[in-house]
């Protein structure tokens, strides 16, 4: 059984739209405001209001600023949630909303990631939606999410850019390659964000049929009232059963990462060999490299790493600096990561720490550390087979 969250986005969805309807779906507004006072933001506040529109009562979020930097950084944003401290269940999802729309704002406008200074995105009041929707989430106990179709809107909407067409550009490039669907409306105004749309791409998969038991639903308002219906987003909280698409079907939510690339032709493997583990010191996921025949029939070798944003300046600079490669390619990728946890067994009176895998909440693998592995070999007089072999029995009783 998974403790599931359907979003319903009739009229569309935005950051204070999704943080008011889980808080009327329950969650806890005094822990999501101590949350939030961990980050290093002073001058905002967060007030939630019990309106009835249409026939329907709900809350309505209210973030007050009086904050002045309107203009920050992606680093500058990954280092504020970092440094507050929060649960990892928060903070994680939160700087991969921020990567996400740091990617898309990167692909629109032909600039480096690390170069986006977040205009409207990087408000404090989207800051404060963001890691206060990422903390609902946690004190709701929110397992998985779907999300019905979005609804276009249509027309132009202003921004930090001039006027743009909606959905936005940044809006469309969030959602574009994650299944979401679009249901293509005239409604005068935008019903999706930047901000909603980086929410439903990182959380959320597309709504396939869901079978779940209800124990709590949540209208989350909007400040517009141009619409002839209620402008509110719909939460739906319960348990879905392990045999639900919304609990085994679905695809786990992928990560924005960079994928860095440079074919090489003048220097030695043994020097290669020592970049790549360079990168990897330097926060990249993986590195790789392979032989390739290059112009004129010369053998070279073509070096791969894939890294998280916030360290691809620092790859970058390894790349240049320890390799002879004049050029490096970029390309803004997905990436399924597999949960991941240690624990530790005891063998031989010693202790072997072991990482473990899981998918969609389910183990599928570990692997015993291989220093420690043999350490106890060699203090036991036991093979290394022998120990990863206890190593797995402990493991499996």
């Amino acid at each position: 059984m998974t403790r599931h969250l359907h979003l319903d986005p009739t009229t569309g969805v935005s950051g204070d739209m999704l943080l008011g309807a889980l808080i009327d779906a329950g969650a806890p507004v005094d822990l999501i405001r101590d949350d939030l006072r961990r980050l290093e933001l002073p001058g905002w506040t967060l007030d939630v209001e019990r309106v009835v529109r249409h026939g329907i009562s709900g809350s309505l979020a209210h973030v007050g600023t009086a904050d002045t930097a309107t203009h920050r950084s992606a680093s500058e944003l990954r280092r504020i949630i970092r440094a507050a401290g929060l649960p990892s269940a928060i903070s994680d999802r939160a700087v991969a909303v921020i990567d996400r729309i740091a990617v898309a704002e990167s692909a629109i406008h032909g600039i480096d990631v690390e170069d986006v200074h977040f205009h409207e995105v990087g408000a404090l009041d989207t800051i404060v939606d963001v890691v206060g929707v990422c903390s609902a989430l946690h004190h709701l106990g929110v397992e998985s999410a779907t999300c019905a179709p979005l609804p276009t809107g249509s027309g132009t909407v202003m921004t930090a850019h001039g006027e743009l067409p909606v959905p936005a550009p940044a809006t469309l490039r969030l959602l574009e390659g994650t299944g979401h669907v679009w249901r293509f409306t005239d409604d005068p105004m935008e019903l999706v964000t930047p901000t909603g749309a980086a929410l439903v791409a990182e959380l959320t998969t597309p709504s396939t049929g869901i079978e779940m038991t209800v124990s709590a639903i949540g209208y989350g308002f909007g400040t517009s009232t141009k619409l002839p219906r209620a402008n509110c987003l719909r939460t739906v909280l319960g348990v879905a059963s392990s045999d639900s698409p919304a609990a085994a079907d679905e695809p786990s939510a992928t990560r924005p990462v960079v994928l860095l690339s440079a074919t090489i032709d003048d220097q030695s493997p043994e020097r290669i060999a020592a970049a790549l583990d360079a990168c990897v010191d330097a926060g990249a996921h993986e590195a790789w490299s392979a032989a390739v025949a290059m112009k004129k029939r010369r053998l070279g070798t073509d070096v791969t790493v894939v890294c998280p944003i916030d360290a691809e300046r620092a790859v970058v600079d390894v790349l240049f600096t320890w390799t002879t490669t004049l050029g490096v390619r970029r390309q803004p990728i997905d990436r399924y990561e597999a949960e991941r946890s240690e624990t530790t067994v005891v063998v031989e009176g010693r202790p072997v720490r072991v990482k473990a895998r899981s998918w969609r909440g389910r183990p599928i693998g570990w692997k015993p550390e291989h220093d420690d592995v043999i350490a106890v070999a060699r203090s036991s007089g036991r093979t290394p087979d022998q120990v990863a072999a206890a190593v797995d029995q402990a493991l499996q009783a």
